[in-house]
């Protein structure tokens, strides 16, 4: 992510032309089979008369690139030997307010020059960014079928830029060289990988645990953004057994975010500035999940020896308010694909799933026998779903808001990831969660009518669903929730719910 900074492209080049339109932003459910491409010049910064600037003020900045995996290996282009390769470059929002537009520049193998790749999806991030899909899918690409030789010598050269007119801004935030590019080779398993130390945003608020007990905090805990823990470790000072002569102790800070019950960890100790014998503190930073609402922190002392000892508030946490950012959040490119399956022979979930519609019977079969009974959906959001990312989680704020027609008050879900299809990400609810009429589930608050079916009274009872992504509602077409009609015998023996 970048830094907000004050933006002075207009400084660049008195020969500027006028303002060209931004490249708009491209709904796909996955990458383009081919990216526009054109002939371009190789960066001529600093040479006089050429228009070509280096940015070092996070203006453009390439987040990541590499080889598009799929499967267990990766995708190649279409029936050739050659990998497809792609890129993610983050782009000043105000930037792209000025007019300018960002491009990359790509070389490889054999190729006789430089040629200019345009996007082929964009999507909005936190702190006034936004993010460019970039596909190389054309010219001289390594490719599986390459030698050892070959692949030794194997070469994909890129660096993004944005361009207003006659003049070009390359990205120089993670390279120096005024001529250097950004280089895939084998020795670097032809990726550049992210680094979020690289035009970070400014720092969150700090919760400081203070030597005297005291516990301070700087601002707002937020959703979806950073929070730093500076911990005294004077508060803990009891296990501290060495091994030969070093120190082998740690303090781990563990902080749980509710409610979706999601918990890091994080040592609060700087080995590489401390002494062999002892360890001094460091801050610990932890990225608050989109759609927290509450933040629990405790502290666990360890060492060799087997000592363990924990700083928790009296073993009640310590405790701090979430600002809460979903409805702010942007909504994702794509959602849909919604389905369900109640089947007894399915072996993992959302197999065999089926279209959805708006309603769905769920009886007593259901409930007895079926070993998977999931409605299933799938989001697509560009350079977030389309590869295997460890920060999807904290990306994606995915629920199921649930509520039984004719009832006063509803529930929520925080539903995980369960796998990718393609480009998607793909989520499942498991129906039995809110199915009144499981064994032991009380019916109390639970609006019923009786029907007649086949001669026998059922009691039936409706849960209205609504999937929100980022805060943003997901419903049937033509409807406003998905509806699963659950049924059982009124004949069937309860628990008692008193």
């Amino acid at each position: 992510m970048l830094k907000r900074v004050r933006v002075v492209l207009s400084v660049l080049s008195v020969s500027m032309l006028s303002l060209v339109a931004c490249v708009a932003e491209l709904d796909q459910q996955g990458p383009a089979s081919a990216a526009p491409t054109t002939a371009s010049e190789a960066p001529l910064i600093g040479v006089e008369g050429a228009g070509d600037f280096a940015d070092r003020a996070c203006q453009i900045v390439l987040h990541d690139a590499g080889r598009v995996a799929r499967g267990s290996g990766f995708a190649t282009v279409d029936t050739s030997s050659s990998w497809l390769f792609d890129a993610r470059v983050d782009v000043a929002s105000a930037a792209l307010a000025e007019g300018f537009s960002p491009m990359l520049l790509v070389r490889s193998g054999s190729d006789a020059g430089w040629r200019a790749v345009a996007p082929t999806a964009s999507t909005s991030m936190p702190n006034a960014v936004d993010r460019f899909v970039f596909m190389i899918d054309s010219g001289d690409l390594p490719g599986p079928g390459l030698s050892g030789t070959g692949l030794s010598r194997a070469t994909v050269s890129m660096i993004p830029f944005l361009t207003r007119g006659d003049a070009r801004l390359f990205d120089h935030n993670r390279i120096v060289d005024a001529f250097a590019v950004y280089e895939l080779t084998v020795a670097n398993t032809f990726a550049v990988a992210a680094d979020d130390a690289v035009c970070a945003p400014p720092a969150g608020p700090t919760l400081h645990f203070g030597a005297d007990w005291s516990v301070t905090q700087t601002g707002p805990v937020e959703a979806g953004k950073s929070v730093i823990v500076d911990y005294d470790l004077t508060r803990l000072p009891e296990c501290r057994t060495g091994y030969a002569g070093r120190a082998a102790w740690n303090i781990e800070a563990v902080a749980l975010f509710t409610p979706m019950n999601v918990q890091q960890a994080a040592t609060v100790l700087d080995t590489s500035a401390s002494t062999s014998s002892t360890w001094v503190g460091k801050p610990a930073t932890f990225q608050v999940p989109a759609g927290a609402t509450g933040m629990q922190l405790w502290f666990h002392n360890t060492d060799r020896g087997g000592c363990n000892r924990y700083d928790s508030n009296f073993n009640r946490n310590y405790r701090f308010d979430v600002v809460s950012n979903v409805g702010a959040a942007p909504a994702p490119t794509w959602m849909g694909n919604v389905t369900a399956v109640l089947s007894r022979g399915a072996s993992r979930r959302c197999e065999g799933a089926t279209a959805f519609g708006s309603t769905l019977a769920f009886g007593t079969w259901a409930r007895q026998r079926a070993a998977i009974t999931d409605l299933c959906f799938e989001v697509y959001q560009a350079g977030v779903t389309d590869r295997d990312n460890p920060d999807l989680w904290r990306q994606l704020d995915v629920k199921v808001e649930a509520r039984y027609r004719g009832a006063s008050q509803g529930t929520t879900m925080f539903l995980p990831i369960i796998d990718r299809v393609g480009n998607n990400a793909r989520y499942a609810v498991d129906l039995r969660a809110f199915d009144p009429f499981i064994w032991g589930r009380c019916l109390n608050g639970v609006p019923t009518t009786t029907v007649e079916e086949n001669g026998q009274a059922m009691l039936q009872a409706t849960a209205e669903l609504v999937l929100t992504v980022n805060g943003h509602p997901l419903r049937p077409l033509g409807g406003d929730a998905f509806r699963v009609v659950y049924s059982d015998a009124s004949s069937a023996p309860r628990v008692s719910c008193e």
